[in-house]
């Protein structure tokens, strides 16, 4: 049977909504009753209709923009989100984000590979929505009002304490540090336990990105009830964080970001 893309995307949410980490997983019930839920189950539970919601503005923003043939869309769908996402290429690097964008090329490969129009139907909109997903992990507005101010001021103590001489950093150095700091961890080799953690970072702050926008969609009302809904999320965040600062190790690598900001 057919899945529609509306379908497929909420399969691929409900996938990306799986948290790694003990300190991640939000705890719900004081007893034992979610042992047994799945992780999208628990963060339904903690905010209704969000698997939804989230799946109704994910089509809205790619697919529902375009129409046509597998590969008109592919070319449309590029074009957006070349200009949309671009802060990820410093991120993810130039090379891979425009093998990541290149839905044209990712069509036509899978039609030389013989794939049936359901099978390339398929691929296509799991590839153009986990990019659109990693874009929302890491959205600028995200990071900048409900992650930076946490890290940057854990990070201006742990420098502090490490250099032991009380130098005061300007905010602005301490900035590019913090970057430094995330992207290092979100991309480098490190630990498992440690990729873990700041995964499950970002999967809160992709729900941050969307809950944002449940008012332009009419989702919920501006105001308390929205409020409400993030601080449920922001407190967990600020649980993971903390368990951040406990990782062993985790002051060598903020030096090591410190020192590499340094000599560029």
């Amino acid at each position: 049977m057919e899945v529609s893309i509306q379908e497929q995307i909420a399969q691929i949410i409900r996938y990306a909504l799986n948290f790694r980490s003990e300190i991640g997983r939000p705890k719900i019930f004081s007893g034992k009753d979610d042992k047994n839920l799945k992780d999208y189950e628990i963060i339904e539970a903690l905010i209704p209709e969000i698997i939804d919601n989230i799946t109704k503005i994910a089509y809205d923003e790619t697919f529902g923009q375009v129409s046509g043939s597998n590969l008109t869309r592919a070319m449309k769908i590029k074009t957006f989100m070349s200009k949309r996402y671009d802060n990820l290429r410093e991120i993810i690097g130039e090379k891979r984000f425009d093998k990541y964008v290149d839905f044209p090329e990712k069509i036509r490969t899978w039609r030389k590979q013989k794939f049936t129009k359901q099978q390339i139907e398929s691929k296509f909109v799991k590839s153009v929505i986990q990019l659109y997903l990693t874009a929302a992990k890491r959205d600028l507005a995200v990071f900048q009002v409900e992650l930076l101010p946490l890290i940057r001021e854990w990070i201006k103590v742990s420098l502090e304490s490490i250099n032991n001489k009380g130098t005061a950093i300007d905010p602005l150095t301490l900035d590019k540090i913090t970057r430094e700091f995330l992207k290092t961890i979100d991309l480098g080799r490190v630990e498992d336990d440690l990729k873990d953690i700041v995964r499950d970072l970002q999967t809160y702050s992709m729900l941050i990105f969307f809950i944002k926008k449940f008012p332009d969609y009419d989702y919920i009302a501006e105001g308390s009830e929205l409020v409400a809904i993030l601080d449920k999320i922001r407190e967990i965040i600020l649980q993971i964080v903390r368990g951040l600062q406990k990782f062993p190790k985790i002051d060598e690598k903020i030096l090591q970001s410190y020192e590499l900001l340094q000599k560029k």
